[in-house]
């Protein structure tokens, strides 16, 4: 195996770990809920999903309802810890709407992909997020031409000076 192919296990691993040190803290009663475990351990598996295919279809369901069920134990997770109420019919109401949307992505548009929204119609969405495998691509950006891509770097660096002047009062 090349040294380049290891790095699709890190996400996994790392995940796993820092579940299991959530769920160690839980059972030893120093977290008061499970959970960051869970949520860890969602998370890591929804990277094994994406990772190592097994039918693309199913991967993309899957993986996106695991992934969602990993971020409503993190929200759970920051409820409990601030002793905020669980509003958990508006959290599961947002998950059955998630879930019809990714079903209705998947196993009917075929395509997670965004469709660009025509000119004229408020925020514009890349035509292409990724290819099929997953690769980020370039073509939106590619469009915008070297006048965006200088706009960004002059803004980029408006940011940096506008923090260095807050944090040091350097002008």
């Amino acid at each position: 195996m090349e040294t380049s192919n290891l790095i699709v296990y890190v996400p996994p691993v790392l995940f796993s770990l820092v579940a299991g040190c959530f769920f160690l803290l839980w059972h030893l009663k120093l977290s008061d809920t499970w959970y960051w475990g869970a949520g860890f351990a969602q998370t890591a598996l929804g990277f094994v999903i994406s990772t190592f295919s097994i039918q693309p279809t199913f991967d993309a369901f899957a993986s996106g309802l695991i992934f969602m069920g990993a971020s409503y134990c993190y929200g759970s997770g920051l409820l409990s810890h601030f002793k905020m109420p669980m509003q958990t019919v508006q959290r599961l109401s947002f998950v059955a709407l998630y879930t019809l949307a990714l079903a209705y992505l998947v196993f009917v548009e075929k395509s997670l992909i965004l469709p660009t929204v025509p000119h004229g119609h408020g925020v514009r969405l890349p035509a292409r997020v990724g290819n099929h495998q997953g690769e980020a691509t370039n073509e939106w950006r590619d469009r915008q031409g070297p006048r965006h891509d200088e706009l960004h770097r002059r803004a980029g660096f408006r940011v940096a000076r506008d923090l260095l002047h807050v944090l040091h009062g350097v002008e």
